[in-house]
């Protein structure tokens, strides 16, 4: 409480922008997923499931972690004004621990759904075109590496330096920077899982 009060206190427009950061990722994250996997969107729900439950809840805590705050003792941002170097890298780096936790937690519950749904239909009998399985260890460490990294670091720059400069009291531009900071996240997540083997990368378009 007495941190979102921080936050909300040093931006009056905290609350509107962690609503329209969870809208963008559900709507991002799933045109991201439209146009990596193609014809191959309904045989891979599964994926797509799991990879909309990592990308709000990832979102949304990278983006309350790098909000600016009203308490200056425990600074969250790396670009607030008034603060020496080692404060500054201290708001990006002490966080990443929580961060990685909460990446790794909400795979490892997304991707352990998918596959706990997949085995119950084996189970049931029911035969459908399924995508080969993730393995959850593996797709929980890097959705934590990667909000602990690259969301983090989007967010700081966003939140701490975008929107505290001259467009940040432009509604329509701070939508715009946070809808391509959304979908260039979620198209690098979804890539880098095809790339690392996480996920099968679909030959059929």
């Amino acid at each position: 409480t007495d941190a979102w009060c921080a936050r909300a206190d040093a931006d009056p427009r905290f609350r509107q922008k962690l609503a329209l950061e969870a809208a963008l990722a559900c709507a991002l994250q799933t045109t991201a997923e439209v146009q990596r996997r193609g014809r191959a969107f309904g045989r891979e729900a599964d994926y797509v499931v799991a990879g909309l439950l990592t990308a709000l809840a990832g979102k949304l805590v990278a983006a309350f972690q790098a909000a600016p705050s009203a308490a200056g003792k425990a600074p969250t941002n790396a670009f607030q004004s008034d603060l020496p170097w080692r404060v500054r890298v201290g708001a990006v780096v002490g966080p990443m621990p929580r961060l990685f936790g909460v990446g790794f937690a909400a795979a490892a519950v997304g991707y352990g759904l998918t596959d706990g749904l997949t085995r119950l239909r084996d189970l049931c009998g029911v035969v459908v075109a399924a995508p080969p399985r993730v393995p959850i260890l593996g797709a929980a460490v890097y959705t934590g590496l990667f909000v602990a990294f690259v969301s983090n670091g989007s967010h700081q720059i966003l939140q701490g330096l975008v929107e505290r400069g001259w467009w940040g009291r432009r509604r329509a531009l701070v939508v715009v920077g946070r809808a391509g900071r959304s979908l260039l996240a979620s198209a690098l997540a979804i890539r880098g899982m095809q790339l690392s083997g996480l996920q099968a990368v679909t030959a059929a378009r």
